[in-house]
């Protein structure tokens, strides 16, 4: 399943970098995937884009405390807003 693989690399991605917060609520929805229905899921993944504070204003930044090269930054935030389009793509 697409979204389920997005939301691999999407937790891979916070995870590496120690976004630890946004990387455990994106395995817990993605973990769900298999067990319930799609549509609650996806209802909750959308939740994670409305509003401040949400996955679409994070930026992985050294500044920030992120584990990151500043010479990554900018590559890595790239592929962190890649991954986000696809998955609402998905919804």
């Amino acid at each position: 399943m697409k979204l389920e693989r997005l939301l691999k690399q999407l937790y891979e991605l916070l995870d590496k970098h120690g976004i630890d917060t946004w990387a455990v609520r994106i395995k817990q929805v993605r973990d769900r995937l298999g067990n319930c229905s799609d549509d609650s899921v996806v209802e909750d993944l959308k939740k994670f884009f409305q509003g401040a504070g949400t996955l679409d204003d994070l930026v992985i930044l050294q500044s920030n405390g992120h584990r990151i090269e500043k010479k990554e930054e900018k590559k890595v935030n790239k592929y962190l807003e890649y991954l986000i389009q696809e998955i609402k793509n998905c919804f």
